[in-house]
């Protein structure tokens, strides 16, 4: 009985490692939590909800921006060009990334506590360098952008008036094949 009682432990065991092995099939890209605001912003335009768009900025930069004159309450279905297909095809990649010193991080909560009236703690920043492109028939149109990252309290933004002047596609343009 004991002989069988491993024997059934075994088989368990090796069907358990089979299964887990098994499972999956293309391993998940990580992202890091200071590209979250990226991919939040290459989602909500394909999605075109202007909500999620406007969230991955800071709340200063978002009330200055829906305040402003030039307040579109459609403004990401503006920020691509128009396309044909049902299929935007947009793409956003953080191309690298360089950590702010604390003494530039302090300048930016000067700067945002002069320019909002708003105190912020900014406990982490990273520079961003960032590629955004968008497919228009068989050209890919690439616009790359520096953007600031930070860190408040336990969320990741993108710093600055940056919401409407992200324009993806119009700088640059590559061909290419669309597959």
């Amino acid at each position: 009985m004991r002989i069988f009682k491993t024997a059934l432990l075994t088989l368990m065991l090796l069907i358990t490692v089979i299964f887990v092995c098994s499972c999956g099939g293309e391993p998940v890209k990580t992202s890091l939590n200071y590209e979250r605001p990226i991919i939040a912003i290459e989602r909500s335009v394909d999605a075109l909800d202007n909500v999620s768009y406007l969230n991955c900025f800071t709340l200063g930069a978002k009330q200055a921006y829906m305040e402003s004159d030039n307040y579109n309450p459609e403004l990401v279905s503006t920020l691509l060009p128009s396309q044909t297909a049902s299929k935007r095809l947009f793409k956003a990649k953080v191309t690298s990334a360089q950590p702010l010193e604390q003494e530039d991080i302090t300048m930016l909560e000067k700067e945002y506590k002069d320019k909002y009236k708003k105190r912020i703690n900014i406990s982490k920043a990273q520079k961003l360098n960032v590629e955004f492109g968008t497919m228009l028939g068989n050209n890919e149109k690439i616009d790359s952008r520096e953007l600031i990252a930070v860190r408040i309290e336990s969320e990741w933004y993108i710093y600055g008036d940056v919401i409407e002047s992200l324009n993806f596609g119009v700088n640059t343009e590559h061909s290419k094949t669309a597959s």
